[in-house]
């Protein structure tokens, strides 16, 4: 499946974040208790793409490189080497042999000459040699963006010009404090790239796409969002869009949870260890700079280690679903799991796909069959393999509480969603 095809499969998904309780927090936290027959199960394939990948694997990225219409894969060390994976097979192939001081990354036609290059953070991009060159022998050609160091980065065409740009922000936190600016590199030509910065709250974390409907993507983080007036080295005015979400590293989803027509914005805490807060989505108003947007509590309190965040239909039913996953230094049992929508985003279930944790997950379809896998990996520890899940046929309703199948997810939580938003345990299907 090719970059658009993906796209368009996924129109209604936004482009891959503890204060005080307001009457805006929706009051439908109850969800529906489905029938044992009507429970539809998600089947995934676990495939371990390189058991020893680049040291703390902290940039995790997806495109066809090679243009033969399957999704590769990119990983970026955090020291370095950056490396492409061949599907199918998952050959490894070196891109460049150091870090450049980023956790999220990008995959885009920079150059505007039809395959895919990859941008590691907001201090360089590298030149997919191909339509001319051979992917096999010949090197990918690093080109200067500039200096400032990234935790989360979009590639997207801010000013309509036909050329993509660039947005970056740093993160706070483990002594940074450099989250409070949200940078824009306009593209003048690919080798040469005019900076700009706006201010903004300490913290982590940005999602980028066209919130208020005017044509041209915006910025959000948590608890804002920055409108775009058409010029990348514009004001960016700001729009508060809740004051309910107070807590600064936040990883930003953006989505049509409740079927619309317009984007809503999923938060999750990302930092720190042993410290905890809420998952949460915020209800756009059809005027979108109005403020206090309804939250709703998808979980109540979940460790802050959710440093992966994503959207799409999971289970083909036409409603937009969260994917999550929590990091490797949280509190067992680390998840990687999906809130299936049960319904315009008022009652969730969850499926647990892993145990075992992962960072910055991402969502895309590797095994061409139209559903969304996801690919992650932990961003450090002991254990480190580049991971995928991948979608399979959906397995059989049930027709007793309990089902049992020698497959993934580990288990399957029919929850309900109790009148303080936690996920009570209900029907558990072990896999």
């Amino acid at each position: 499946m090719n970059g658009s095809a993906l796209h368009s499969s996924w129109a209604r998904v936004g482009v891959a974040v503890l204060g005080a309780w307001l009457p805006m927090v929706s009051s439908a936290l109850a969800a529906v208790e489905e029938p044992p027959a009507s429970r539809s199960a998600l089947n995934y394939a676990h495939v371990v793409v390189d058991e020893q990948p680049p040291l703390n694997p902290w940039t995790k990225l997806a495109g066809d490189f090679n243009g033969d219409g399957r999704l590769d894969i990119a990983i970026g060390g955090q020291n370095g080497p950056l490396v492409w994976y061949a599907n199918p097979g998952w050959q490894k192939i070196q891109v460049g042999e150091r870090g450049w001081s980023t956790v999220g990354g990008a995959v885009g036609d920079v150059d505007g000459d039809g395959d895919a290059d990859i941008v590691p953070g907001a201090q360089v991009w590298f030149e997919n040699p191909r339509p001319q060159g051979d992917l096999a022998t010949d090197d990918w050609r690093p080109h200067r963006i500039g200096d400032v160091g990234t935790h989360d980065v979009a590639l997207v065409d801010l000013d309509r010009d036909g050329k993509p740009d660039l947005v970056g922000r740093d993160q706070s936190s483990f002594g940074h404090q450099t989250g409070n600016r949200i940078h824009f590199w306009r593209q003048q030509s690919p080798g040469a790239w005019s900076h700009h910065a706006v201010s903004c709250p300490h913290g982590e974390g940005l999602a980028v796409a066209d919130l208020d409907r005017d044509g041209d993507p915006d910025v959000v983080i948590g608890g804002r969002w920055l409108e775009n007036d058409g010029r990348v080295q514009g004001a960016w005015p700001q729009h508060i869009f809740t004051t309910n979400w107070v807590w600064a590293d936040a990883k930003v989803a953006l989505g049509d949870l409740n079927g619309d027509g317009w984007l809503d914005v999923v938060l999750a805490p990302a930092e720190l260890q042993g410290q905890r807060y809420r998952l949460a989505w915020y209800e756009a108003p059809r005027r979108t700079p109005q403020p206090d947007w309804r939250e709703h509590l998808v979980e109540a309190s979940v460790e802050a280690v959710m440093h992966g965040l994503a959207v799409a239909d999971m289970d083909g039913d036409g409603r937009i679903d969260i994917v999550a996953a929590r990091m490797h230094q949280g509190a067992p049992p680390q998840e990687v799991c999906v809130y299936l929508n049960s319904g315009k985003g008022n009652s969730w279930r969850k499926v647990v796909v892993s145990e075992r944790g992962s960072h910055d997950i991402l969502l895309a379809d590797f095994n061409g069959d139209g559903r969304p896998d996801i690919l992650g990996a932990n961003h450090g520890g002991p254990r480190q393999a580049v991971e995928l899940w991948l979608s399979q046929p959906r397995q059989q309703a049930a027709t007793s509480p309990l089902r049992v199948h020698p497959t993934n997810p580990r288990y399957f939580t029919d929850g309900t969603t109790a009148a303080d938003g936690s996920l009570e345990e209900g029907v558990t299907s072990f896999f």
